[in-house]
């Protein structure tokens, strides 16, 4: 059964409501350097959590998940938290080997990697990361439809009814604030450098568009020459704060996230809610988040993509008429029914354990 914070939880979760299960644990990795986007989604989630009755904690890893015996002491220390009921938020999801089944959930954000890396490297990821934690646990939750038949792909034998489908919330403290008039130079948002961002088709496609390239993300050197020999006008930023962040996307003129596979597609949702027009994906999971408030188009065609970009750059009609689009699509994932989504599931899970 899937759990969505659709419409149907938009009517219910402004009440208090008394959870039956009141001790939860959101356990979280202890972040390396720019990973921060699930411990902020959750950290508001949780705001929202308390305000519906429920007693809830957040513990953080002792170390981070790097090498064998730093991941040994994860499972070690989730061993000592087995009386509560346990909600691994991502990216550990191995520390699943250290809980109660019964108390257990998990939320999966991607299985991106498991299409990136091949031979025993993806066995070992696959088996510690995927298999066992889905194995383990009472519930899986994924962000996205496309997510859940990703995961369904990998691991046929899971119980489809054991996945629930809740999406990812959008920080609470961005506000609308949309801008139709173009920059002289328009500004283009990309998110993101991995290789599934699909930042060199990118950086083809705006070859003969002049405009600024504004990428937030670690560029490695062939990412530097591509741009330079491309002659792409650009500017890059790392590590930026929430308020850096925000900062660039009022600043710029459209957001594209063209990427190759998204297990959600954060900065698609941000862009709404600021009110920003998105350029993005018609795969993966980002038709299903963008809704109506986005052009699509087709990540491995760099014409396509091209096209879409001298389309918004050339039609502020449409780019009105996408932020609206995008500005009620985003309120599909307002905070607090996400959170409610997640204390519904909560309460079935303790009712059931033994």
């Amino acid at each position: 059964m899937s759990v969505s914070a659709s419409s149907s939880h938009a009517r219910n979760a402004g009440s208090k409501r008394a959870c039956v299960c009141e001790d939860v644990i959101l356990l979280q990795r202890l972040s390396h350097e720019g990973q921060f986007s699930i411990e902020t989604v959750f950290r508001e989630i949780k705001v929202h959590m308390k305000e519906l009755g429920a007693s809830v904690q957040t513990c953080t890893a002792p170390v981070k998940s790097m090498g064998l015996w730093n991941r040994i002491k994860i499972i070690l220390w989730a061993r000592q938290l087995r009386q509560k009921l346990i909600h691994i938020t991502g990216d550990i999801t191995f520390a699943a080997l250290g809980t109660d089944p019964n108390k257990t959930i998990i939320t999966i954000h991607d299985c991106e990697v498991l299409d990136r890396v091949s031979g025993i490297s993806r066995a070992v990821l696959k088996f510690f990361w995927y298999t066992i934690p889905v194995r383990r646990a009472a519930a899986i939750v994924v962000i996205s439809e496309a997510t859940k038949r990703k995961l369904l792909s990998h691991l046929p034998k899971t119980p489809p009814s054991k996945i629930h489908v809740i999406p990812s919330a959008t920080s609470a403290h961005m506000s609308f604030d949309p801008k139709y008039k173009l920059s002289p130079t328009p500004r283009i948002l990309q998110i993101g450098t991995k290789h599934n961002k699909n930042l060199p088709r990118l950086i083809e496609a705006v070859r003969e568009v002049e405009c600024n390239l504004v990428i937030v993300g670690r560029l490695n050197v062939a990412l530097r020459e591509h741009l330079e020999k491309a002659k792409v006008s650009y500017e890059n930023f790392v590590d930026l704060s929430d308020q850096e962040l925000e900062d660039q996307y009022k600043a710029c003129d459209i957001v594209s996230f063209v990427s190759l596979q998204e297990g959600f597609g954060m900065p698609i949702i941000e862009a709404q809610r600021i009110g920003r027009p998105v350029l993005t994906s018609d795969c993966s999971s980002m038709p299903e988040v963008a809704g109506r408030g986005a052009v699509l188009v087709t990540p491995t065609d760099i014409d396509s993509i091209r096209s879409g970009i001298k389309g918004l750059i050339a039609d502020e009609a449409l780019r009105r008429r996408i932020v609206l689009a995008g500005k009620q699509n985003v309120e599909r994932f307002d905070t607090k029914y996400i959170a409610k989504a997640y204390m519904d599931l909560y309460d079935r899970v303790w009712q059931t354990a033994p």
